[in-house]
């Protein structure tokens, strides 16, 4: 049977593991609402791909526009930025420098919000997590801990793009803040779509099923400690995951290999 989106790899999943318990499940004991146990491991499959298997597929870009006096940046599902732009209208693509968040703050030493706009240049990973105990704080009350810097930091209040959690989000900073509304472009790799709905798909459902099959096959095994069953999984992978990677390989060399004249 052919696999393009989570029903389908979730009937696969289920026959093979032979475990129809984890078909659908109330989402609580007193629940009406019924949700599919087996997308836990199949979720969990597809986030071990991507972080074991390399593909160019996983480099990607993604776009938003920033308004003058921003500086912070919120980019979703992001595991590894390899590079920022800035675009204003029809001017030349600006690539920003990669800096340290010390570097940052050694340049800018007055708070961030009182730095002034110009075309931006720097980007960093920005700290924009709070300890715990101030996880409640939003952009109304902050004052009531603390008045002056506020940074890079996301308060509880505040939506992330995609409806995706506070924990999912990178922060990145930009700057100076730009002085105009600019397209900035984030290119690197990012997680693949979170599968909820049955029609949904990622990279690996559509492309590569039968590795998003055995993946979450891996991850049922690890979960019930079975050692064994796990590494037999982990070994069927691997001449997948090899050979994916040996093409990437042979497609980046492709150039050196031609004779010059």
């Amino acid at each position: 049977m052919p696999i393009s989106n989570l029903q389908e790899l979730r009937a696969q999943f289920i026959e093979l593991s032979g475990r129809k318990d984890l078909d659908e499940a109330p989402a609580s004991p007193l629940s009406t609402v019924y949700t599919k146990k087996a997308d836990f491991y199949i979720n969990g499959g597809c986030k071990w791909l991507d972080d074991n298997v390399d593909i160019d597929r996983k480099i990607v870009h993604y776009s938003i526009d920033m308004s003058a006096g921003s500086y912070r940046l919120l980019v979703p599902d992001a595991k590894v930025v390899m590079q920022v732009y800035a675009q204003y209208s029809s001017d030349d693509i600006i690539t920003l420098k990669e800096r340290e968040y010390s570097w940052i703050r050694d340049l800018y030493q007055e708070s961030l919000s009182q730095v002034s706009n110009a075309k931006p240049a720097y980007w960093c990973k920005g700290v924009g997590d709070l300890a715990p105990t101030q996880l409640s704080l939003q952009t109304t009350d902050y004052t009531g801990s603390f008045t002056y810097e506020f940074g890079d930091t996301l308060f509880a209040d505040e939506s992330t793009p995609g409806s995706v959690g506070r924990y999912r989000t990178m922060v990145l900073l930009i700057l100076p803040p730009v002085d105009q509304t600019h397209t900035i472009t984030v290119t690197g790799e990012f997680y693949s779509k979170f599968l909820s709905a049955n029609a949904d798909t990622n990279l690996w459902v559509s492309r590569y099923p039968e590795l998003a099959l055995k993946a979450a096959l891996r991850e049922l095994e690890g979960f019930y400690r079975n050692t064994e069953g796990r590494k037999d999984w982990e070994d069927f992978l691997a001449s997948d995951k090899l050979g994916i990677e040996f093409n990437k390989a042979d497609q980046e060399s492709h150039n050196i290999n031609q004779m010059e004249g």
